[in-house]
């Protein structure tokens, strides 16, 4: 892993990881130079209680904002859902 975000020539690196996101988080931590743009399943597209997910999305999110340095932002984007075809759910 290269923790230094230029690759020698003056040019930004690039990391591929393939692993599950949140533990890779939890172990890697603030992560030098790092923006984050992501977008979140929706709890109609993980089949669990709405309980369940809310927990779930807010460790997600708290893992994101923390691997992004303090001067750096972290954006996510969602879209609103339907619910048995009517209305739309907003995010609170």
């Amino acid at each position: 892993m290269n923790d230094d975000p230029q690759n020698g020539d003056g040019k930004p690196a690039r990391e591929v990881v393939c692993a599950d996101a949140m533990p890779w988080m939890r172990e890697r931590g603030v992560i030098a130079e790092a923006c984050a743009v992501t977008s979140l399943p929706d709890v109609s597209e993980e089949g669990v209680a709405l309980d369940v997910w809310r927990a779930w999305f807010l460790d997600a999110v708290r893992l994101v904002v923390a691997a992004v340095p303090a001067e750096s932002a972290a954006l996510f984007f969602q879209s609103d859902s339907k619910r048995e075809g009517s209305g739309s759910i907003k995010a609170r």
